[in-house]
């Protein structure tokens, strides 16, 4: 809701305030010489299948911005929709290059530009430009409110009762995870000849063969944890000097392992650098995309909201 969506050289460009983040990435972006890049907002009822209904809360901002809609509905065919079906048959050059970019445990009220009264000591501009410049919505749709149930039905498109997933989390001792059966839109588009990556948190189960990594669920390469970040032990969680939470004194590092692909490269994982290394890798995947001309999908999953606090006001 808000300004009409973005159309660039063919592309559309629908951005969602919960899906959006980090300055470095989103410069870069905006810096890539491609002909198709956008940034599609995949809440579940926008890829695949059916969804449950979340409300955000009500208040006055909700009425203006829902005065700013525009009225036309979007015509997803003119921009290829059929790409995500098995009878289409397109080549190349006419597949969009698709990022979705995941906040975690980032609120409406976390936006400055939302005018929510909590946001007044958090500082997004460069969120705020995203949203001035495309679309943002007021209403959200999301299956469950935890971890694990939300983003196994954000990449099938199914709600979490279906495939098992609900009604907690994955931990590390959890021998389980997203059942081999489930079809992802990795899995879809990696048929399509996409270039698959998952970057970040994926908290879909590990299994004790490590079955259930994203590896085997239409994802090429992976880097992340494949736990929640406040899983990991204390030491690890913040700079030094920083308070540690009680609660996460209890962690061992056995929970807090960095993936790639299949193996372990960190144990624990070390987080308040944890960020600008996915970032890192996320830059070299497209651009090596890029230098291919073979279409790509990134999955680009936060461990957690990254914020630059000064005296009584933050940066995001």
């Amino acid at each position: 809701v808000g300004a009409a969506a973005t159309e660039r050289r063919g592309d559309l460009v629908l951005p969602v305030t919960t899906l959006t983040k980090t300055k470095n990435i989103s410069s870069f972006f905006k810096e890539t010489k491609m002909k198709r890049l956008f940034f599609l907002c995949f809440l579940a009822n926008l890829l695949l299948g059916d969804v449950g209904r979340v409300g955000a809360n009500e208040h006055e901002l909700h009425e203006e911005n829902a005065k700013k809609v525009p009225t036309e509905q979007v015509n997803f065919k003119e921009g290829g929709e059929c790409w995500l079906d098995e009878t289409c048959n397109l080549i190349n050059d006419t597949l969009p290059n698709i990022i979705i970019l995941l906040a975690d445990d980032l609120g409406y009220g976390d936006l400055s530009f939302s005018g929510h009264p909590t946001s007044r000591q958090v500082q997004t501009p460069q969120l705020d430009q995203l949203a001035r410049e495309s679309r943002f919505f007021t209403h959200f749709y999301v299956t469950s409110p935890v971890c694990s149930p939300s983003r196994a039905s954000l990449l099938t498109g199914r709600v979490q009762v279906r495939s098992g997933v609900y009604p907690g989390v994955f931990t590390a001792d959890n021998t389980l995870g997203l059942p081999r059966n489930e079809t992802t839109i990795a899995t879809l588009l990696k048929k399509k000849g996409y270039q698959t990556q998952i970057v970040g948190k994926w908290h879909l189960g590990v299994g004790a063969a490590r079955e259930y990594l994203p590896i085997h669920f239409g994802f090429d390469q992976y880097l992340g944890l494949p736990y929640s970040q406040d899983m990991c032990p204390c030491d690890q969680c913040f700079p030094q000097g920083q308070p540690c939470y009680d609660h996460l004194c209890s962690y061992s590092k056995v929970s807090c392992p960095l993936f790639r692909n299949s193996r372990i490269i960190e144990q624990p994982a070390y987080l308040p650098t944890l960020t600008q290394r996915l970032v890192a890798q996320a830059k070299a995947f497209i651009s090596d995309a890029a230098a291919s001309q073979q279409p790509f999908f990134l999955y680009f999953s936060f461990h957690h909201v990254s914020c630059n606090y000064r005296q009584d006001t933050s940066l995001c």
